[in-house]
């Protein structure tokens, strides 16, 4: 999905990734954890973009429009309400990292080392949103995770000329290739690295094995 609208509420993000956010929310409700920014439009994205640019005010983002996970329903910022008043403490995102790891959200510190607040749907990257982006007429409702669920399948349907069909769990960091009628597990790392290869041969799944 593209998000049509700015807002914080979980509602409009990715329906994939709703269930995720409100677990890693209520599992920090003793931290005073909420949602500052979720769904974010193109439109929003550029203004953000063009602050301390060409608009006065500091430098907020590096994502222009269509190149955020915001804009596809797909991350969320978080802070903290602490007696009251707004905190970005250190040790507090610490401990909300820690719970994220547990209920499958990433984190954007951990992942890069910067930009705290930010958490995210896990295994995509915003190349692989965008490629897979539009994919599927006539399916205007379908997520941006079943597309590309939807696109490894076709991918990977068939054994054929020593390339190796597989099916990618979108979310879970799995990735089953069938090898020798046989369904074996690897990383979800390899699947997007397949993705952008004309074929997947054996010889380089024997590598990884």
């Amino acid at each position: 999905m593209i998000a049509t609208k700015t807002s914080r509420s979980i509602e409009d993000l990715d329906p994939a990734f709703q269930p995720l956010v409100r677990d890693l929310l209520e599992r920090s409700r003793h931290l005073g954890a909420f949602i500052t920014d979720g769904a974010r439009t193109f439109e929003e994205q550029q203004r953000l973009y063009d602050q301390g640019r060409t608009h006065p005010g500091e430098i907020v983002t590096k994502a222009l429009p269509g190149w955020s996970y915001h804009n596809y329903g797909l991350a969320v910022d978080i802070a903290f309400i602490v007696k009251g008043k707004l905190s970005y403490d250190a040790a507090k995102y610490r401990e909300l990292i820690s719970i994220a790891n547990q209920v499958g959200v990433e984190s954007l510190f951990q992942r890069a080392g910067f930009d705290k607040p930010h958490f995210q749907y896990p295994d995509l990257t915003i190349q692989l949103i965008r490629k897979h982006q539009g994919l599927s007429p006539g399916r205007e409702t379908a997520t941006v995770i079943e597309k590309i669920v939807a696109r490894q399948k076709e991918k990977f349907k068939a054994v054929q000329d020593g390339v190796v069909a597989g099916v990618f769990e979108a979310g879970t960091g799995k990735c089953y290739l069938v090898k020798n009628n046989k369904a074996v597990e690897y990383p979800a790392l390899e699947v997007l690295v397949a993705l952008f290869l004309p074929s997947f041969p054996k010889s380089e799944l024997d590598k990884i094995k």
